[in-house]
C-alpha cells in the first residue's frame, strides 16, 4: 500500500482503528534535515507498561494512578522509499479487549472537533451559553 501524504497514511490507520475498537498514537517520527518525513510509526494506545520502579516505589507519597497501558503489540509504521510512502509494518496483535462502537469516540484518537464545531462553540460562548449546554446541543 502507498500513500502520497503522511496525513493520508495516519487517515487510513485512524479509520481502521476506529473501525476495529481501539485508539492510536506516535510512537516515532524521523525526518531528514529538511523536514521530509522518512518514518513514521502509530502504535495502539494501551502499547507499553510503567517502568518497574514505579509499580514497586514503597515511599510513595499519592495513591498510584490506574494501570492503563497494556502492552499492546499492534502497529502501522511507513517508511519512504523513492518519493513515496510505502507501509512496512502492520501488526495487529491486541492484547486487551477492544471496545465497541459506540465506546471506541472514548478514546483521544478519535475525539476531533472540525473548525465548524470549534466556531459554533465559540459564538455560543459569546452569547453566553454555557459549556455543558453546547456539547449538550451538539450532541443532539
Amino acid at each position: 500500500m502507498k500513500f502520497d501524504f503522511v496525513d493520508d497514511a495516519r487517515s487510513f490507520y485512524l479509520g481502521y482503528a476506529r473501525g476495529n475498537g481501539f485508539g492510536i498514537r506516535v510512537m516515532n517520527l524521523d525526518h531528514d534535515r529538511e523536514g521530509i518525513v522518512l518514518r513514521r510509526k502509530w502504535v495502539c494506545d494501551k502499547q507499553g507498561s510503567r517502568r518497574e520502579e514505579y509499580l514497586t516505589n514503597k515511599n510513595r507519597k499519592h495513591k498510584p494512578r490506574l494501570q492503563i497501558r497494556q502492552n499492546c503489540k499492534a502497529c502501522f509504521s511507513i517508511g519512504l522509499d523513492s518519493d513515496t510512502l510505502k507501509y512496512s509494518v502492520f501488526m495487529d496483535d491486541h492484547s486487551h479487549k477492544l471496545v465497541t462502537f459506540r465506546e471506541v469516540s472514548s478514546h483521544r484518537s478519535h475525539r476531533n472537533l472540525d473548525e465548524d464545531d470549534y466556531a459554533q462553540i465559540d459564538a455560543m460562548g459569546k452569547n453566553f451559553i454555557r459549556g455543558c449546554q453546547t456539547f449538550e446541543y451538539m450532541v443532539d
